[in-house]
């Protein structure tokens, strides 16, 4: 079991890894715009890669009014 700080170094090295993909289609945020991107290449035959900096997608749709600090 990770403690908060060892967690967040962890994850802080989990992020600075180079990982290389292949695909059609990269979209780079997954708010409302950017699912409905992703869904509509992927509905084309596209291969997709959807990235999120958060932890959740669907941007202001889901959590309206909330600022990201």
């Amino acid at each position: 079991v990770l403690n908060q700080e060892e967690y967040a170094s962890f994850r802080m090295m989990e992020r600075r890894r180079t990982v290389e993909y292949h695909v059609d289609v990269a979209v780079v945020g997954a708010s409302t715009g950017g699912t409905a991107a992703a869904l509509a290449a992927l509905q084309a035959g596209c291969s997709v890669l959807l990235t999120e900096e958060t932890d959740w997608v669907g941007g202001q749709f889901i959590y309206p009014g909330i600022e990201k600090n």
